[in-house]
């Protein structure tokens, strides 16, 4: 088996239609970071912590390049509170990780001599689909 590379990762998200967007030629990294939570219940008569599993959760950092295209869906949102969830999809060159986000931490920047660019964060709400096919 070989190893995957930057160029094997694709992303997608809902845009303002609630249609799936593909962004993978718009954007410069994406990360996909799972956590879990851990609860500590180490008694005072025991030598070593001990712990239970907690919550879990996820986050998708994106960077990429401010265009029509990504100015259409992150626009929208850049200091609007909103309740509206999105799809996303990230494939890591092996399979499609899926499920549902808030976009959070939307950041434009551009400077002289530079293409513009943006970052933001997806805040998973609920589980994380693990899949060997494209559902959006």
């Amino acid at each position: 088996m070989s190893n995957k590379t930057g160029k094997d990762v694709a992303f997608k998200l809902d845009g303002a239609a609630k249609t799936a967007v593909i962004l993978t030629s718009h954007l410069n990294s994406a990360s996909l970071s799972a956590a879990l939570n851990t609860l500590e219940d180490t008694a005072l008569g025991d030598d070593e912590q001990t712990f239970l599993a907690g919550v879990a959760g996820a986050t998708v950092s994106i960077n990429g390049f401010w265009n029509s295209t990504t100015r259409g869906i992150f626009g929208p949102l850049m200091g609007n509170r909103t309740s509206t969830t999105k799809t996303f999809e990230f494939y890591d060159g092996i399979a499609y990780l899926n499920g549902e986000c808030f976009v959070n931490n939307v950041n434009v920047s551009g400077q002289v001599n530079t293409v513009q660019v943006f970052s933001a964060d997806l805040t998973v709400t609920g589980s994380i689909n693990n899949t060997t096919k494209a559902v959006s």
